[in-house]
């Protein structure tokens, strides 16, 4: 049986502003309240004083007691959270895709810290693919009425 201790894994949580263009990440061995709380912290010292608001999914560590009762002492950030199972409506889905796309598919990395190192390259060179991003990663979605699906 294959468990976590037996493979080097490592973990992702990462923020994306589309204006401008920016995305915040923490590289961390597992995604929880506390990895919640270092990309707040870290958002919140990149954008000052502004409110931030942040769209968020439902995972349970954004909704932890850790983390709402960070938020009541920094009521700048502001989390509102998607509907369950809607990764369409999620902009780092489309994120996580290219990335995907960008350094997993069809490559053999023999070391793990190849491995990390070609995942921080990404994001710390991502300007590199900021054409493809800025078509993926846009609140440009189309709404749909009622009438657009009854018939004529």
């Amino acid at each position: 049986m294959i468990t976590r201790s037996t493979y080097e894994c490592l973990s992702l949580i990462t923020s994306r502003n589309m204006f401008p263009e920016n995305t915040i990440t923490d590289f961390t061995n597992s995604v929880n309240a506390q990895s919640v709380l270092r990309l707040l912290q870290k958002i919140l010292k990149f954008y000052r004083q502004k409110t931030i608001p942040l769209f968020v999914d439902n995972a349970a560590y954004d909704k932890s007691r850790l983390v709402k009762k960070w938020l009541k002492k920094h009521k700048n950030i502001r989390l509102h959270f998607l509907p369950a199972y809607s990764p369409n409506l999620n902009l780092i889905e489309r994120l996580w895709g290219f990335f995907k796309k960008t350094i997993l598919y069809n490559k053999s990395i023999e070391k793990f810290s190849d491995f990390q190192e070609s995942c921080r390259s990404f994001f710390r060179y991502q300007k590199k693919y900021a054409e493809n991003l800025r078509t993926l990663v846009t609140d440009n979605f189309h709404l749909f009425k009622k009438n657009d699906f009854q018939k004529g």
